[in-house]
């Protein structure tokens, strides 16, 4: 892929909530507000068939368990994938795993294991952590990677998160609605 460079007014007007709202099918998936954030990409393995990334930061919640089972990939036939694993990198093996403890002021990275044929570009990513159900927004890959970066520009030990937030330029991305119980 060939890299590209952007102009900070250029990168911040890609970032508009109506330019985001026009994608329909992506690879790269996003969910911001002031309580966590969501990241997914879905990227070709290396054995040729998709590997999704997620990322996720926490801020202002409680610690959660977060279950493979929790995780919606959508295809443009409405099937979803088949997660069988969380992968985390260790420097050594990966470490394989069905769930994954979700801790208040935080930062986790894994790979999905399991049946993506087909799921390259989602049309939807739902995750369900707590009582809470994330609907991440597909987005352009390159404004995808803008974000990342802005992402990675907040200073994580502050006393306001929000504040960081603000002064990048990060508004929020993607919807969220409580779902009746916890899923255990």
């Amino acid at each position: 892929m060939k890299s590209q460079s952007l102009s900070d007014n250029h990168a911040i007007s890609l970032t508009s909530a109506s330019q985001l709202e026009k994608t329909e099918v992506s690879s790269c998936h996003i969910f911001i507000d002031n309580q966590i954030i969501w990241t997914m990409e879905v990227v070709e393995g290396s054995n040729q068939f998709p590997v999704p990334i997620v990322n996720v930061v926490t801020f202002e919640m409680e610690e959660t368990i977060l279950r493979t089972r929790h995780i919606f990939l959508f295809d443009k036939a409405n099937r979803t994938a088949e997660i069988n694993r969380f992968s985390i990198e260790t420097g050594f093996d990966p470490y394989l795993t069905n769930n994954l403890k979700i801790l208040p002021s935080s930062f986790i990275g894994f790979d999905l294991k399991g049946n993506f044929k087909g799921f390259l570009k989602p049309t939807r990513v739902v995750i369900e952590l707590g009582k809470t159900r994330y609907l991440l927004q597909a987005v352009e890959c390159l404004v995808y990677e803008i974000l990342a970066s802005k992402i990675n520009k907040i200073n994580y030990d502050t006393p306001d998160v929000k504040e960081d937030s603000s002064i990048l330029q990060i508004s929020h991305i993607g919807s969220k609605v409580l779902v009746g119980k916890v899923h255990r």
